[in-house]
Formats: structure tokens, C-alpha cells, sequence
């Protein structure tokens, strides 16, 4: 787990939040129950409890929210889609504000559904398998983009010196454009979060007398 950015209580998907998804028993007991959850309906039943915890929890700044589901068995395009919307939803960026989502509590099989979907969603998401506290991307991501994240997630940030050790450890000039690129597209991305500031350029590697960017790995 990050330990740089706020981590909310997570939201864990239960049949309330969910109404017309499927209830699923896998055991004798209550407890190893499953959901089912499909169609577009069920989605936004999904997104809107999604958005309405993080609005009565009220976050102060750059936070992340973890969607526990473990509760779940399957779920399908329709809901997946709602559920990349939900990180527009409650990303309000306003006065520094923004709540990343990430997918934890997955299931090897709801893993490979996930794949299969984030693919089509063309999308990626950082999810979490159950009681394992690796992080790791499902979607289609360049070699270059998921080694820098990874890069991140290790070293705990990126900025200057951080480009500098991966060009030194994959034995290849990193040009100031590329990093920019890597950069932005890991935060259109929602993979990487930009927090803080320092006195060198993030992007070149060079000292300048602005400001430049320090980014953490939103996971």
C-alpha cells in the first residue's frame, strides 16, 4: 500500500449498495455469499454509492479509496464502465481535492474478467488480489509507461533523480520529452498523482530556479 497519499476507509461492495445484483451463496453460511452484478442499472446503483461515500467521508485533499471486492463473484462490461465513470465522479480536483480508486479484494477469477474487460474499456486500473498487498495494472500499458510505474511504486515516488536511476537501469538515455510524456500520460491515466514540489525539473533532470513536479503512484 502507498504510503505517501491518504488512504480512506475502503468501500466495501455489499448487497446494499447493489440492489438488483444477484446474491450468490458458495457456502452454507451468509457470510461466503457473492454478487452477481450486471447491466447498466446495477452499474450506476454501484457508481452512486461509490460517489456518495466519498462525499459524507468529505476528503481535505489528494487521497486514495479502495473498492473492496471481495464480495464479488462477476460482473460485467456495463458495470465496469459505470465504475471507471465513478473516478470522475469523485475526482473533484477543486482546492486540491482528488480521490483515486483502486480494485482490491479481486479474486484470481474476477482478475481475468477484469482483464478481458479493461481491454475492451481500453482502460487500465490498479487492483489489489485477495489478501495480497502487490499492486499491479490490468489493461493495456506500454513496456515503457509500466516499468516507470512499477519504478514508482518501488522507489515510493518519481522526480529527477528517480528518471536518472531508471536510465541508468535499463542502460538508455531517457530524453526530457520522453519523461514528460511517461508523466502525463501516467496521470491521464490515473496511475500517478502529482502532490508536491521541489527545485528541479522533474521533466529534464536539470536544476532550474521554478518549481518542478514530484509524482506518487497511486496504489
Amino acid at each position: 500500500m502507498n504510503n505517501h497519499l491518504l488512504h480512506l476507509p475502503p468501500f466495501v461492495v455489499k448487497p446494499s449498495h447493489v440492489p438488483s445484483a444477484f446474491v450468490v451463496a458458495q457456502g452454507e453460511e451468509p457470510v461466503a455469499s457473492k454478487l452477481i452484478i450486471t447491466g447498466k442499472d446495477a452499474g450506476r446503483e454501484l457508481r452512486r454509492a461509490i460517489a456518495a461515500y466519498v462525499e459524507d467521508l468529505e476528503p481535505t485533499g489528494v487521497c486514495v479509496l479502495d473498492i473492496d471486492l471481495s464480495g464479488v463473484l462477476m460482473l460485467d462490461v456495463a458495470v465496469a464502465f459505470e465504475l471507471n465513470k465513478a473516478r470522475t465522479s469523485v475526482q473533484l480536483m477543486e482546492d486540491g481535492i482528488g480521490c483515486y480508486l483502486v480494485l482490491r479484494g479481486v479474486s484470481v477469477q474476477l482478475r481475468e474478467t477484469l482483464r478481458a474487460l479493461m481491454r475492451y474499456l481500453e482502460t487500465v486500473w490498479v487492483i489489489y488480489l485477495h489478501e495480497s498487498d502487490n499492486p499491479e495494472i490490468l489493461g493495456e500499458l506500454s513496456r515503457e509507461l509500466r516499468e516507470t510505474w512499477e519504478f514508482a511504486v518501488e522507489r515510493g515516488s518519481l522526480d529527477a533523480a528517480a528518471f536518472d536511476e531508471i536510465a541508468e537501469k535499463s542502460g538508455s538515455k531517457i530524453a526530457a520529452s520522453a519523461r514528460s510524456n511517461r508523466l502525463t500520460s501516467l496521470s491521464q491515466l490515473h496511475l500517478l498523482v502529482k502532490t508536491s514540489e521541489s527545485g528541479s525539473d522533474a521533466d529534464s533532470g536539470s536544476p532550474r530556479s521554478g518549481r518542478s513536479r514530484t509524482f506518487f503512484p497511486v496504489c
